[in-house]
């Protein structure tokens, strides 16, 4: 199995003939993060405003750099954004969410975060959402069962009985009323919008 967010990658893998099934799951959201003194003023402004700020004023920006789903959202943002990061104070990290988090906190500099890791490092770190918008930085997960045919040790009956568990009803249920902080961490994408 691959449980990955990262869509583009996503869909050349199954178009290559690697999977055999891919399910969504659930989502959460991206938000870009900042000290709250904010230098680039981007605060409460539009994604597209704020990268192009931060870009512009060459301002300190955080990256994964490690070709996660993660940075790979990053990437298609600031080309989305029309600027590429490659002034000296954009920086990568080459680590995980957490130590990316801690990172940026350190050096007082912008950085794109799921919103589920903030809030575990929010009481351990200085930094402040400064740019939420639900649809453009939407955090979708997939899960995706690799092709035995190509890959041999695959136990693909047992990565089909996993991904039906994880989209079913009451796994969903679960999924939705896990909270971190209080806040809903993910939204299901295999229940009703009604139940």
């Amino acid at each position: 199995l691959v449980w990955v967010h990262a869509r583009t990658a996503e869909d050349e893998f199954m178009a290559a003939g690697d999977g055999i099934r891919r399910e969504d799951v659930m989502y959460n959201t991206f938000e870009i993060l900042g000290p709250a003194s904010d230098p680039a003023g981007v605060r409460g402004g539009g994604l597209t405003e704020a990268l192009q700020a931060i870009s512009r004023g060459q301002y300190r920006f955080i990256s994964r750099g490690d070709r996660s789903g993660t940075h790979q959202r990053e990437l298609s943002l600031w080309t989305t954004a029309g600027e590429m990061p490659n002034w000296e104070q954009y920086i990568k990290s080459n680590q995980g969410m957490g130590p990316t988090l801690v990172m940026a906190d350190q050096k007082d500099a912008y950085v794109l975060a799921d919103r589920g890791t903030y809030l575990k490092f929010k009481d351990k770190i200085n930094l402040v959402p400064l740019v939420q918008s639900p649809e453009e930085l939407a955090n979708p997960y997939g899960i995706l069962v690799v092709n035995p045919a190509k890959h041999p040790a695959i136990k693909g009956a047992l990565a089909q009985k996993f991904v039906d568990f994880l989209i079913s009803p009451a796994t969903q249920r679960l999924i939705r009323e896990y909270k971190i902080e209080g806040e809903q961490l993910f939204y299901p994408l295999h229940l009703a919008a009604t139940e």
